[in-house]
């Protein structure tokens, strides 16, 4: 839950950035035809229409995945997606214009196979127990396993809410192994949510359909395989 926490907060200042910068976006995803030099998605970039947010596909060094599931009123109300690369393209994070609704994807390096990993994998291991910390957050809500991806991925599922500010998080940690199982590397899926107070974005654009609309990109998840240190 540690590195969920780091990567939680490398996202928000991700996107403190991203609110200061909007203007200076130089890469414009707006047809199926943009390319990455080096499997490195741009610094920053725009989706600006719901074609490309069907087809596009991230392609980097170590993992492949499809953008979340959108609708045509992301484009003609919310403003379009927006994203930003950071980590040599290890972080990618895209959130809507008009609303606090984040996606982020980051990569980990390769280490050693533990017994740790092996209890996750068996579905075996114990997981925390529900926490209230001194701010009011909640964390450890419902950990558990689910298996995600297009090689079945088992994936460590935590969700965290703090209901005074009404934010919510969940991260989606799904782990693959060589096939010797002594070597792992992870990818975490971070959703962020903010309830809004537009009575018609909380009721079109909530925390279920944000998870709903992530489950693409857990689906289509590809984990490659690179075993070097």
């Amino acid at each position: 839950m540690k590195k969920i926490t780091i990567y939680t907060m490398g996202f928000l200042i991700i996107f403190i950035l991203v609110g200061c910068s909007a203007q200076k976006f130089v890469n414009n995803y707006n047809s199926l035809s943009v390319s990455m030099s080096g499997n490195k998605p741009p610094a920053f970039f725009t989706i600006d229409n719901l074609q490309t947010m069907e087809k596009y596909v991230f392609e980097t060094e170590d993992v492949s995945f499809s953008l979340p599931s959108a609708r045509e009123e992301d484009f003609t109300i919310m403003g379009g997606w927006y994203g930003v690369s950071a980590r040599n393209g290890k972080t990618i994070s895209m959130s809507l214009k008009k609303q606090s609704y984040g996606v982020s994807v980051s990569t980990s390096g390769v280490y050693d196979y533990t017994e740790r990993n092996k209890a996750i994998d068996n579905t075996t291991i114990k997981y925390p127990n529900k926490r209230i910390l001194k701010d009011g957050e909640i964390i450890n809500i419902n950990v558990h396993t689910e298996f995600y991806g297009k090689e079945n991925y088992a994936c460590t599922v935590a969700q965290s809410m703090n209901p005074k500010f009404k934010k919510y998080k969940i991260g989606y940690r799904c782990y693959k192994s060589n096939l010797t199982k002594t070597k792992v590397k992870n990818v975490l899926l971070l959703l962020t949510y903010n309830q809004p107070n537009n009575l018609f974005l909380s009721k079109e654009y909530t925390y279920e359909d944000l998870q709903n609309r992530a489950k693409r990109v857990l689906d289509s998840l590809y984990i490659k395989d690179s075993w070097d240190d």
